[in-house]
C-alpha cells in the first residue's frame, strides 16, 4: 500500500485466465486495475512470492516458476508503491533502478508518458473487459514531418493505423480531448489533476478519460473518443460532427460551398459531396476556411521539410499554384510561423470538433464560392479605348448607385430601426455592472473542457450545470440551458436581469452570460461547499449540521424563487411547460401550470420539513405509495410526537424543542393544498423570527403521494417532467440551496 493509502497492490483473479498482480485505488470497491505486472503470464494460484535473485532480478514466483521478472542494477533493492500509483525499485543509495510508470499497460496515470515514436511506450488494450491479457489494440503517438504529432489507435489484425482514426495535436490537445497531456522533448506526459484521472484504452479500441468520484466511490466516464465518426467515416468532402451520439450513424454535412453527390456517383463513403466545378485555373482559385477540423493525415499529403517555415499566405499560394492541390492547412509551431500541409485528390473521413482542431482550407473555383471572388482578366481582343469607356461607364454607374443607396438607407433608418440580433438585444436591454460581462462561447467551451461530464455539477429543469475555469483561473459554475427547453430570449433576458437586480446573501452571483446561436449560458460564481442537500441527506456530512446551524439557515430570507421571473404586478402566471422536481412542486403548478409566489412558499415549506427530518419528500413518496413526508409530519405533530421527526444526526445540546415545533408548524402551514391557505413569504419570515401564534391549518394531502397511491389519474398531461434546478450560495461556511421549482 502507498504511504498515504491512496493506492494498493495485490492479486486479482480474472475469469478463466488466472491470477494477476495489479495496482488499483485503495477506495475502489471494484478494484479496477490500473497496471498489471504479469498480464501475459497469469498465475494458476494465488500463492506467490516476490524474490530478489543474485542476478539483480526481482522475480514473481508462482508454483515454482517465475512468471514475471524485472532487471535491476545496484545493491539492497527495495520496492515501494508511491502515492501516484507508481511502483518503484530503489537501491541502497535511494536511486530508482526500475519503475512501473515506464511500462504502462492499458492505462495512463498523471506523470506517466507516451513516447512519440509510436512503439516504445504505448498503451495496449485488455483482451476483454474482464481479461487483462494483451488485446489487439494499441494507442501511440507518432511524429509526422516537422512537429506534427498525431495520436492513433492501431489494430494488430490490420496494417492500417487508422482503424479507429487519428487525432492531430493542436498545441493544447489531440482532437477534442480535454487538456490532460503536455508535450515534452520526446514524449507526451499526462498532467497532474485536482482529482484522480486516468486515460484508458478500452478492449474495443476506444481511448477514454475517467475521473474518480470520491462520494460515489467509482470511476466516472468523463470523455470518450467518438466511435461513430471512427467506425463510419463520412464520404468525400463531407465531415462528421464529433458530437454525434455514440454508436449512432454519423451525421455528415457537406463542406461549405460543396454540394451533395447525385445518386449513382462512384465517390466512396456516406454523405459524399463534390465541387460544382472540378477544374482549377491555378491562379484565380479561392479557398473556403473550415474551423475546428481534424487534419486527414491518413490520406496522401505533403509537408514542407525545409528549415524555412511558411506563413499562412505562403502556404495558400503554394496550394493555389499547384493545380493538383485540393486543400491545405497551416500548422502553427510559433506565433506566426509553422508548417504547410497540402493534400492532392479527394478528401474524405473529415471530422469537425466543437473545440480544438485546425483550420482546413478547401480549394474552389472562384465562381463556386459564396465567400470569395477571384479577380478575372478581360476577354482578349478588346482594344484599350473600348476597355477605358467600359471602365469609366462602370465607375459612373457605380457612383450613382452608391448615392441612391445612401439616400434610400437614410430614409429607411428614419422610418424604422434595423432588427437587432439576440446578442445586441441582450446588450442593449441589460446594463452590465463591473461584476458582469458578456462572454464568447469559445471561452466557456474552453473553460468547461467542452462541457465535459467530469465537470458536471448537476442537472436542472432547463439544462445542466458545469464547473469551469476561466482564462485567469477563476472558478465558475456554468448553467447550459437545454436546446429542447421552451425558454426563449425573453425568459433568458428575464432571468439575467432579475438575478442582476436581486442582491441577496443566499443567492449566487451571476458573473456573465452568453447567447450565441442555439446556446444560452449563464455563468455563476462557483461555491466550493456544494449545496445544502449534500449535507442534509448525507449520513457522514449531516452530523456537521447541528440544530443551531439548521435553525440559523431556516431563518434566512428565502424570498427568491420562480415567482421573481414574472412580470411586475403579476400575482400568478400560466406557464406553457411544467418542469420541476417531484416532492417540491405545488399541486396548482404540477397539474394546472399555474405559478405564483405561493408556489415558492410551498417549495420552501417542503425544504423546511426536509431540513428538520433529514429525509427527502420525493423519496418518501416513492418508498411509501400513498404517503408523503408532509403527511407524516402533520400526523406526528397532530399526535404530539413532533420531536420524533427530528433527524437523529443533529440531536445535541443546541436543540431547542419549542423552536423545532414552531418550524414544523410553519412548514406545514406553507404546504397547504389550497393556495389561499398558505402564508406569503413575508409573513413566513416574520413568523420565523417571532413567537406570534400560528393560524390553524389542515392536513396536507400531497398530489404526488395521491397519484402514486392511485387516488388520481396518471396522465401525461398532468404530470411534470422530473427535473431539478438548484441555485446555490454560501453563508457562514454552509452552502444553501434556493429551490427553483422549474
Amino acid at each position: 500500500m502507498s504511504p498515504n493509502k491512496a493506492f494498493e497492490m495485490g492479486l486479482f483473479q480474472a475469469s478463466k485466465s488466472g491470477w494477476f498482480l495489479g495496482i488499483w485505488l485503495k477506495e475502489d470497491p471494484s478494484k479496477i486495475s490500473l497496471w498489471v505486472a504479469n498480464r501475459d503470464l497469469p498465475l494458476k494460484t494465488a500463492t506467490v512470492k516476490l524474490i530478489c535473485s543474485q542476478e539483480n532480478r526481482l522475480l514473481l514466483m508462482g508454483e515454482g516458476n517465475a512468471t514475471f521478472s524485472w532487471n535491476m542494477s545496484g545493491m539492497g533493492i527495495k520496492a515501494e508503491l508511491m502515492d501516484n500509483g507508481n511502483l518503484v525499485m530503489r537501491d541502497s543509495d535511494k536511486r530508482t533502478t526500475w519503475e512501473s510508470f515506464a511500462f504502462p499497460t492499458d492505462t495512463l496515470l498523471p506523470e506517466m508518458n507516451l513516447s512519440i515514436d509510436g512503439t516504445t511506450r504505448v498503451l495496449d488494450s485488455w483482451t476483454s473487459q474482464e481479461d487483462p491479457r494483451k488485446g489487439q489494440f494499441s494507442l501511440g503517438i507518432a511524429l509526422h514531418g516537422n512537429e506534427i504529432y498525431e495520436i492513433f489507435v492501431q489494430s494488430s489484425s490490420s496494417d492500417s493505423k487508422s482503424k479507429y482514426g487519428n487525432d492531430v495535436w493542436d498545441g493544447k490537445r489531440f482532437g477534442d480531448m480535454p487538456v490532460i497531456l503536455q508535450e515534452s522533448q520526446d514524449s507526451f506526459t499526462m498532467k497532474k489533476q485536482k482529482q484522480y484521472t486516468r486515460l484508458t484504452l478500452s478492449s474495443r479500441g476506444y481511448y477514454q478519460i475517467f475521473t474518480w468520484i470520491p462520494r460515489d466511490a467509482r470511476w466516472d466516464l468523463a470523455w470518450s473518443v467518438n466511435n461513430s465518426c471512427y467506425l463510419s467515416p463520412c464520404g468525400a468532402y463531407s465531415y462528421c460532427l464529433t458530437d454525434t451520439p455514440p454508436n449512432q450513424d454519423p451525421f455528415c454535412k457537406c463542406v461549405q460551398d460543396f454540394i451533395p453527390v447525385a445518386k449513382g456517383n462512384a465517390l466512396p463513403g456516406q454523405g459524399a459531396c463534390t465541387r460544382r466545378t472540378n477544374t482549377f485555373n491555378c491562379t484565380g482559385d479561392v479557398f473556403v476556411k473550415m474551423q475546428n477540423m481534424r487534419l486527414p493525415l491518413t490520406l496522401e499529403y505533403s509537408s514542407d521539410e525545409s528549415e524555412l517555415a511558411f506563413d499562412l499566405q505562403g502556404c495558400e499560394e503554394r496550394c493555389r499554384e499547384n493545380c493538383d492541390c485540393t486543400a491545405f492547412a497551416f500548422v502553427k509551431t510559433g506565433a506566426r510561423i509553422g508548417h504547410c500541409v497540402t493534400w492532392i485528390g479527394v478528401l474524405n473521413d473529415l471530422r469537425k470538433y466543437k473545440i480544438g482542431g485546425h483550420d482546413l482550407y478547401f480549394k474552389l473555383a472562384a465562381n463556386d464560392s459564396d465567400v470569395a471572388v477571384a479577380t478575372k482578366k478581360p476577354p482578349g481582343g478588346l482594344k484599350a479605348w473600348i476597355i477605358g469607356i467600359l471602365v469609366a461607364g462602370g465607375v459612373i454607374v457605380s457612383i450613382a448607385l452608391c448615392v441612391f443607396f445612401c439616400l434610400w438607407w437614410k430614409q429607411k433608418k428614419r422610418n424604422q430601426q434595423e432588427a437587432p440580433t439576440e446578442t445586441e438585444i441582450l446588450m442593449n436591454e441589460i446594463t452590465p455592472e463591473d461584476r458582469f460581462e458578456f462572454m464568447d462561447l469559445s471561452t466557456i467551451v474552453e473553460a468547461t473542457d467542452n462541457f465535459s461530464s467530469s465537470n458536471e455539477l448537476g442537472r436542472g429543469g432547463f439544462g445542466t450545470v458545469y464547473k469551469g475555469i476561466l482564462p485567469r483561473g477563476r472558478e465558475v459554475a456554468v448553467k447550459r440551458l437545454s436546446t429542447l427547453s421552451s425558454q426563449g430570449l425573453d425568459e433568458f433576458r428575464n432571468e439575467v436581469t432579475t438575478i442582476l437586480n436581486v442582491l441577496h446573501r443566499n443567492l449566487v452571483r451571476l458573473v456573465g452570460c452568453c447567447c450565441e446561436g442555439t446556446e444560452k449560458l449563464l455563468v455563476y460564481e462557483y461555491l466550493e461547499n456544494s449545496s445544502l442537500n449534500r449535507y442534509i441527506f448525507d449520513e457522514l456530512r449531516s452530523s456537521l449540521l447541528n440544530w443551531q446551524n439548521r435553525c440559523q439557515h431556516d431563518r434566512q430570507d428565502f424570498d427568491f424563487g420562480m415567482a421573481a421571473m414574472m412580470e411586475r404586478g403579476q400575482t400568478h402566471a400560466q406557464t406553457e411547460r411544467v418542469v420541476g422536481t417531484y416532492g417540491y412542486m405545488s399541486e396548482e403548478y404540477a397539474l394546472h401550470n399555474v405559478y405564483s409566489e405561493k408556489s415558492d412558499v410551498f417549495s420552501f415549506g417542503v425544504l423546511l420539513l426536509e431540513i428538520i427530518t433529514g429525509k427527502r419528500n420525493g423519496d418518501h413518496c416513492r418508498s411509501n405509495p400513498g404517503e408523503s413526508l408532509l403527511g407524516l409530519a402533520w400526523k406526528m405533530w397532530n399526535e404530539g410526537e413532533g420531536l420524533d421527526l427530528v433527524d437523529s444526526q443533529f440531536v445535541d445540546s443546541t436543540l431547542v424543542e419549542n423552536e423545532v415545533l414552531r418550524c414544523i408548524q410553519i412548514g406545514l402551514w406553507c404546504v397547504q393544498d389550497r393556495v389561499e391557505d398558505r402564508p406569503t413569504m413575508d409573513l413566513v419570515i416574520v413568523m420565523l423570527r417571532s413567537t406570534d401564534e400560528i393560524p390553524r391549518f389542515n392536513e396536507p394531502k400531497y398530489y404526488y403521494a395521491r397519484r402514486l397511491g392511485g387516488e388520481i389519474a396518471s396522465t401525461s398531461s398532468s404530470l411534470p417532467r422530473e427535473t431539478s434546478s438548484v441555485l446555490t450560495s454560501s453563508y457562514n461556511q454552509i452552502t444553501l440551496s434556493v429551490l427553483d421549482a422549474r
